[in-house]
């Protein structure tokens, strides 16, 4: 008497387990990726620490300050980058002062060893002690950060174009730079959403601390790790007081 119930109810199971098995075949195919082959945010294609930071001199001691995405800074101030890589990726970073030129930071060259990143490797911009040193009086420059699983040619042309031009053409062919960094984000709209979180080091959250005095920081210590899938781009702006 319990044979038909039994295979009934076998039955209902069996299409219960292949019901849920369908709704889940987006998250299983493929690996680590999402709905519609979306790739998770936590295992993205880049992954990133990233530092800015300013120092300056106020009555006649030096402080220091993490920027994010722009800052009001006083004319004499100076800017150092961190950068350090979890998975391999190509960076630009271009420094904008106020007369609109630009200065390539990194990579130094796009041909060689050292024009590609190493991951897992520390970088400074500028290296060593030096920092990058604002202009004076009241005015804006621009910090363009680019990151991306592929190289950026045409990028590099106008870059390379730019640092070999004659003055006069200069203004033109740095236009053509800032076109071409507006046509990569616009490209990559869909791959732009990024997480970012400070980075936790021996129980302290580093990029929380407040601004302190010191000779020489380690901008290291205000690093943000930042997530993304295959593109991450961010303009960081600073107006001069």
């Amino acid at each position: 008497m319990d044979g038909p119930l039994v295979r009934r109810r076998n039955e209902r199971f069996c299409l219960a387990r292949v019901f849920i098995a369908i709704l889940l075949l987006p998250w299983t195919v493929g690996g680590k990726e999402g709905v519609c082959g979306a790739r998770s945010q936590r295992d993205g294609d880049i992954q990133l620490q990233w530092a800015c930071v300013a120092m300056n001199n106020k009555g006649g001691e030096l402080h220091w300050e993490k920027i994010t995405r722009g800052a009001t800074l006083e004319a004499g101030a100076q800017i150092k980058m961190y950068f350090r890589l979890e998975k391999k990726a190509f960076v630009y970073v271009i420094h904008q002062n106020a007369a609109g030129e630009l200065n390539l930071l990194f990579p130094l060259r796009f041909y060689g060893p050292d024009s590609e990143p190493r991951r897992g490797q520390s970088y400074y911009l500028p290296g060593g002690d030096a920092w990058l040193a604002l202009g004076e009086g009241a005015g804006e420059e621009n910090i363009f950060l680019l990151v991306g699983t592929e190289r950026m040619v045409r990028l590099e042309e106008l870059l390379g174009d730019y640092a070999v031009s004659a003055k006069e053409k200069k203004p033109n062919l740095a236009g053509e730079v800032l076109r071409e960094i507006q046509a990569l984000r616009s490209k990559h709209r869909d791959l732009s959403a990024s997480a970012e979180r400070p980075i936790t080091m021996a129980g302290r959250v580093r990029g929380m601390q407040e601004p302190v005095a010191s000779s020489q920081p380690d901008v290291a210590l205000l690093a943000d790790e930042i997530t993304a899938a295959g593109f991450f781009s961010r303009t960081i702006a600073i107006q001069r007081s």
